[in-house]
């Protein structure tokens, strides 16, 4: 209780406060609690323990704010300015899309600030060389803002954007630096011997590195819908396969705690003290440790411990998705788990009665296997449906049998693939021998995880409001349920009742033909651009890219099976940018595309046509390519589709651009035209007023000119923009549209902007 209070005071602190209110608040709290010690209020604090709880939520705060000063503050000194540094590498570098990126202790203050390093140099640095350089810095996060904390969650206070002169002036070696170069030892010889896919998903397994499977935005996108994320995100169940291990192989003797518990910090290391497995990890020790000391363990009592040692060592922890979600996970199973499978248990009548027949002895140990792992992936999901559902919009239907299907060979997975991977470092051609049943295991859960999780009503989307109503229902009936003291028997009917308008609502919405004339949906997909056009049934998309670190591809497909579309009848792509297409390989992967409509590749000069065009005809989708103007029929509507006006020059000026009419109604695309080639096309071609346009180039200064606003007249301008470093929207442009008198949408303030034509 005193751990949650705690934890609660970090909660508020890194969330809600800042460095000022936070001293304030404690003051406050210490106040309450030092009124409550009074005579007059004993009666109130000895039946609720409110003083002891104002007393550590205090402490919460003020060692929140304390922490901000030893570990933010200096790190704010530096944020915005450059310097010319030292600092102390801590992990192997790895390539990212520029270059290289490395993980470093910089000492600022006398303090070690943990930071990430940016540099173009072709440098491999391992942990503990010592660099210098010269970059400019940048906070991870604002404290109290409303930016995310995902970053400074993990420990990292700064960015390091580093020039050309990355020099390493040192090494030093420690044994603090072990646990770090036998994982990458582990993922070399995870590589060599477990193939491709394979190979990745070991990696993610065994240490908890998803590179390789993140990369494959169809896999672990895959993952996510069928709700078995955490077998590739090294998590509790990790920890507890690897103690279990250690069990099987030593036997459950007393001084077998002397091995798990050292085995287990060392486990931790390995996998980069990920708060899920730091978490995991001291509830396992705590419970090895009670025996020895002649104590009970208590579950609730390890879980909150192990979450306030956590937040001492890291505040901003609390902020990780991973360790709210594994802190939920397991307080769920805790409590929700054993009830539910007692209940199913009795229900189904398994006894332990020696005189059972061979048959029924079958028959009940395939029952309580299956209850088991049902309770269990019932009580994990408890209390994280809610919280994965505002993080990502999104609740998985497969889970439970994804979990069935799959937990029963995952340990093996773990255990043996373990097991495998050690023996590597002694003799390859025996543990190349053994990797083989491992390998054709992860097949095995590969191969359902992409059928579970490619399907379409693999996950449902809370966009859907009616999706929302029913997560309420169910989570009534779920908790009416756990805590009356009637029979299991009557849940049948308010679960078929469930069950029932599920299958309603996901029929309704798979059949929904929205008959309004004209909708326009622009996705938040960062700095890039995806344009969704419906019309009755039809479905039309212009683009399909980000150019950061989003995920246009699966945005768009969830986003289209959340409103019941499982086809695009038209795409088309205005060029061959990365921003604008590099989701096309994902998409066509999750959904029917009719006709994929494109730029003439002889236009193309970073090579991304060709291999976009041999996917798409490996799926079977017809191409058409635009070297003059062409419409296309979608039932009420017209797709008017206008050739480049200039086939030389930049790339942004020779774009295919998009007129989408209907009963009326229009919608202008023009891609990344430039001032120039928007003047060339307003002398060849004749367009309409406009009710919506969206913004050239991402807004860029010089798009969306002045004399394409007066052509067409739109009433409001969609901005498709994210987090660049190229200053879109610029102010200029943002003025001509408020001077032109149409209303401003952009995707990085407001998300999906969607405007709907009656």
């Amino acid at each position: 209780m005193f751990c949650m209070a705690f934890a609660a005071g970090v909660f508020l602190a890194v969330y809600f406060l800042t460095q000022k209110w936070m001293l304030i608040a404690a003051a406050v709290l210490l106040a309450a609690g030092a009124v409550l010690s009074l005579p007059f209020a004993r009666g109130v604090s000895s039946k609720l323990p409110v003083k002891t709880m104002c007393l550590f939520t205090a402490l919460g705060l003020m060692w929140s704010w304390g922490y901000n000063m030893l570990f933010y503050a200096p790190a704010e000194e530096l944020d915005g300015r450059t310097r010319t540094l030292s600092a102390r590498v801590t992990d192997y570098s790895e390539y990212w899309r520029y270059g290289h990126k490395a993980d470093a202790r910089l000492k600022l203050q006398g303090r070690n600030v943990k930071i990430r390093i940016y540099y173009y140099d072709d440098i491999e640095l391992v942990p503990g060389d010592e660099v210098t350089f010269t970059a400019e810095f940048s906070l991870t996060d604002t404290l109290g803002g409303d930016e995310t904390l995902t970053v400074i969650s993990k420990g990292y206070m700064l960015y390091a954007f580093a020039r050309r002169d990355l020099k390493v002036t040192g090494h030093q070696d420690s044994v603090l630096y072990l646990p770090r170069i036998v994982s990458k030892a582990m993922r070399d010889k995870a590589g060599e011997l477990f193939p491709g896919d394979a190979g990745a998903f070991m990696k993610a397994m065994l240490l908890g590195d998803r590179s390789e499977i993140e990369n494959d935005l169809i896999t672990s996108s895959a993952f996510s819908n069928a709700g078995v994320y955490h077998l590739i995100a090294v998590s509790g169940l990790h920890v507890s396969f690897f103690t279990a291990m250690i069990y099987l192989l030593l036997g459950r003797k007393r001084w077998t705690a002397a091995v798990i518990i050292p085995f287990t910090l060392f486990f931790m290391a390995v996998t980069g003290f990920s708060p899920s497995v730091t978490r995991a990890g001291i509830m396992q020790i705590m419970v090895v440790l009670a025996p020895l000391f002649k104590r009970e363990s208590d579950s609730l009592t390890s879980l909150a411990a192990s979450l306030g040692l956590i937040l001492i060592f890291n505040p901003y922890a609390i902020a990780h998705a991973g360790l709210q979600l594994s802190f939920l996970a397991t307080l769920g199973i805790i409590a929700v788990t054993p009830r539910l499978s007692i209940k199913l248990i009795k229900t189904a009548k398994i006894t332990k009665k020696s005189d059972r027949s061979l048959w029924r002895k079958i028959r009940d140990r395939a029952l309580y296997f299956l209850i088991v792992t049902f309770s269990t992936s019932v009580g994990a999901s408890a209390l994280t449906v809610p919280l994965t559902a505002l993080y990502f919009g999104r609740v998985s239907l497969a889970a439970p049998l994804a979990n069935i299907l799959i937990l029963w060979i995952a340990s093996f997975i773990f255990a043996f693939g373990l097991i495998v991977c050690v023996i590597g470092f002694i003799w390859m051609p025996l543990a190349s021998v053994l990797a083989l049943p491992v390998t054709l295991a992860v097949r095995y859960v590969l191969w359902t995880v992409k059928i579970l999780g490619g399907s379409m009503f693999a996950a449902v989307y809370t966009r859907n409001r009616f999706i929302v109503f029913w997560l309420v229902y169910l989570y009534g009936t779920g908790i009416i349920f756990l805590t009356m003291k009637g029979k299991p028997g009557q849940l049948v009917i308010p679960g078929a009742a469930a069950v029932i308008a599920l299958c309603v609502i996901l029929l309704a919405t798979a059949l929904k033909t929205d008959h309004t004339t004209l909708q326009i949906t622009a996705l938040d997909v960062g700095q890039g651009e995806c344009v969704v056009m419906t019309a009755g049934t039809y479905t039309a998309v212009a683009d399909c890219g980000s150019g950061g670190y989003n995920d246009a591809g699966n945005t768009l497909a969830d986003y289209l099976f959340s409103v019941g579309r499982s086809r695009i009848d038209a795409m088309m792509l205005t060029h061959y940018d990365a921003d604008h297409i590099n989701g096309v390989d994902e998409l066509i992967e999750r959904i029917t595309v009719g006709v994929l409509i494109l730029p003439d590749p002889r236009l193309c000069e970073n090579g991304m046509a060709e291999e976009l065009i041999r996917k798409a005809e490996d799926k079977g989708i017809e191409t058409v390519y635009v070297t003059d103007d062409m419409r296309v029929s979608l039932g009420g509507a017209d797709m008017n589709i206008f050739a480049p006006v200039l086939t030389e020059g930049e790339e942004n000026d020779m774009c295919v651009t998009c007129l989408f009419s209907a009963d009326g109604h229009d919608v202008f695309v023009p891609g990344d035209l430039t001032t120039w080639a928007e003047r060339a096309l307003l002398r060849e071609k004749e367009l309409p007023d406009i009710e919506v346009l969206v913004a050239g180039h991402h807004g860029a200064r010089d798009s969306t000119s002045t004399a394409l606003l007066e052509a067409v007249m739109p009433e409001a301008v969609i901005i498709s923009v994210g987090e660049n470093s190229y200053g879109h929207p610029s102010e200029e442009t943002l003025q001509r549209i408020e001077n032109a008198g149409a209303q401003i949408y952009r995707t990085d303030i407001m998300g999906n902007v969607t405007i709907t034509f009656d």
